[in-house]
C-alpha cells in the first residue's frame, strides 16, 4: 500500500501515518521470520562442498593413508624407546663411575662412553658393570688415580703464598724497570 492509495480512499494525513506504521511493525516481524535464511542457504552450501569432497575420497586412499601415519608412529615409538635406553644406560655409566677417581676428565669420558657402549652389546649380557669396567682398564696404566702412590716433593719456592709471592714480584718488578718502590 502507498500513501497516495490511502490518500485517494479519503484518509487522513494522522490515520495514514497510524496505519503505515502498523504496517512497518508487521514488515518488521515478517522479515525476522527469514532473517536466518541466508545464513541457513550458505550453510547448506557449505555442507554439500563438504559432502563433494566426501565423495571425491576413495577408501583405498584413507587406508593408505593410515598405514603411512601407522608407520610413522610404530618409527617415533621405536626411536623414543631406543633415546630411553639411552638415557638409562648412560644415567647407570655415570652413577657407577661417580664413586672412581680418574686421572682426568678425558678419561673419564672416554671410559663412560666405551661402557655404555659395551654395556649395550651383545657380548656384555649377563655381566656386572664391575666385570666390564675391569675388561676394559685390564692392562691399562694411568686409568685411575693410585692413591697409594706417593705425591711429587714440593719446592719451598712454590708453597708460598699468592700475597707474599705477589708483592715480591712486583717489587723485583719495578726495580728491574729502574722505577721507585710502591708505598
Amino acid at each position: 500500500m502507498t500513501k497516495e492509495f490511502l490518500t485517494g480512499l479519503g484518509l487522513t494525513e494522522e490515520v495514514i501515518a497510524k496505519i503505515q506504521e502498523e504496517s512497518g511493525k508487521d514488515i518488521e516481524r515478517e522479515k525476522a521470520k527469514y532473517s536466518d535464511r541466508d545464513t541457513l542457504k550458505q550453510n547448506l552450501a557449505d555442507a554439500t562442498k563438504e559432502l563433494e569432497a566426501f565423495k571425491a575420497l576413495k577408501p583405498e586412499d584413507l587406508q593408505k593413508q593410515i598405514a603411512e601415519l601407522s608407520e610413522k608412529l610404530k618409527t617415533q615409538e621405536a626411536d623414543s624407546a631406543k633415546r630411553i635406553a639411552e638415557m638409562e644406560t648412560q644415567a647407570k655409566v655415570k652413577d657407577y663411575l661417580s664413586e672412581k677417581k680418574f686421572v682426568n676428565s678425558i678419561t673419564r669420558d672416554a671410559i663412560a662412553g666405551k661402557l655404555a657402549e659395551a654395556l649395550n652389546g651383545n657380548e656384555s649380557k649377563g655381566k656386572s658393570l664391575d666385570d666390564i669396567f675391569g675388561g676394559l682398564i685390564k692392562d691399562q696404566k694411568n686409568i685411575l688415580l693410585d692413591e697409594n702412590k706417593p705425591s711429587p716433593p714440593t719446592v719451598p719456592s712454590m708453597t708460598q703464598t699468592g700475597a707474599d709471592r705477589k708483592d715480591d714480584d712486583v717489587a723485583r718488578t719495578r726495580e728491574i724497570m729502574g722505577l721507585p718502590p710502591l708505598k
